[in-house]
């Protein structure tokens, strides 16, 4: 384990997901059609995520938690360099904020009461 890691986790709830990068727009839904660039990836659900980072990467796992399991289960671990890790960042958030344009503000009514720390 490589020490001087920190660690947040937040737990988040479910929501259909439409992202737009490049004049090219994506929609992830329950339908079986995949965009071009994606055969062979699989999709797994998460609303758990742990965030640990040091000097030299960042890494990002995704899992599942539910009321009656006291654990979560973690399924994937994406490791990055800083430099990617704040591209990333910057492309959730305006996505995020396309996603608000288009649909309405996330609500955070639930944050306190859904945010774990490890």
């Amino acid at each position: 384990m490589i020490s001087g890691k920190h660690f947040f986790t937040a737990l988040l709830s479910r929501a259909r997901i439409g992202i737009e990068v490049s004049n090219v727009k994506v929609v992830m839904n329950n339908e079986h059609e995949n965009p071009p660039g994606t055969h062979g990836l699989e999709g797994r659900y998460a609303n758990y995520f742990k965030i640990g980072y040091n000097a030299f990467e960042f890494l990002f796992d995704f899992g599942q938690l539910y009321n009656e399991d006291e654990r979560a289960q973690f399924h994937t671990r994406i490791i990055t360099s800083p430099l990617y890790a704040k591209t990333l960042f910057s492309l959730l958030r305006d996505t995020i904020e396309q996603y608000e344009q288009a649909f309405g503000d996330i609500s955070n009514e639930n944050d306190n009461s859904n945010q774990r720390v490890a």
